[in-house]
Parts: C-alpha cells; sequence; structure tokens
C-alpha cells in the first residue's frame, strides 16, 4: 500500500467542527466509498493544538484520484460541507503527503 497523511489546520477555535463533521460525516462517508482508514489523531505533544491529523491507504495513486473524486461529486458531502462553514471556513490548511513503505517496515 501506499499511504496518505492528511493533516487539517482549524481556523483559530474550529479544531471541534473539523472533529465533529470527520466523526459525524466523513469516516462514514469514506467507509461507503470504500477508502481504508488508517487512523485519526489530535496533537497533544509537538505541533500545535488545532490540528486533525489522519491516514488513509491506497493500492495505487490512481485509486486515490478515483476515490477521491466521487467522494468530491457526492451531494451529501457538499450539503454537509455547507452546513459545516455556515459561520465561515473551519479549514485554514490541508497539507497531503504520500508515503511509500521502505523494504523492512512493519506495515505494509
Amino acid at each position: 500500500y501506499l499511504f496518505q497523511r492528511r493533516e487539517y489546520q482549524a481556523m483559530p477555535g474550529k479544531i471541534a467542527n473539523i472533529t465533529e463533521r470527520f466523526g459525524g460525516f466523513s469516516c462514514a462517508a469514506f467507509k461507503k466509498q470504500g477508502f481504508r482508514q488508517v487512523g485519526y489523531w489530535h496533537n497533544r505533544i509537538g505541533g500545535n493544538d488545532h490540528q486533525l491529523i489522519y491516514m488513509l491507504a491506497w493500492e495505487s495513486l490512481n485509486e486515490r484520484v478515483q476515490k477521491f473524486d466521487t467522494f468530491a461529486k457526492d451531494p451529501d458531502r457538499a450539503r454537509v460541507f455547507g452546513e459545516s462553514e455556515k459561520n465561515g471556513p473551519i479549514v485554514e490548511q490541508v497539507t497531503t503527503t504520500i508515503l511509500r513503505p521502505t523494504a523492512f517496515s512493519p506495515m505494509k
């Protein structure tokens, strides 16, 4: 697998909003679209306290593009994202990193 690390920087005071959107919608929508969800984290030491970090696993970059495209076109996604941002944006920045396991990595 390839592993995708995504880091969401919340707008000031909006980490709870991002966390609620993932817990209340995105995780289930990802499952419906066949995303392999590795885990979700908040920083406790290092970094800052307004980040949501998560990892996904993909068989290929093509699979990633296809599944994110399908997710982006989901009308429920548009509705939920619109509702979650009715009082302004909740995400300041998203950083994506694609990781390839080394030959000696226990997780492949």
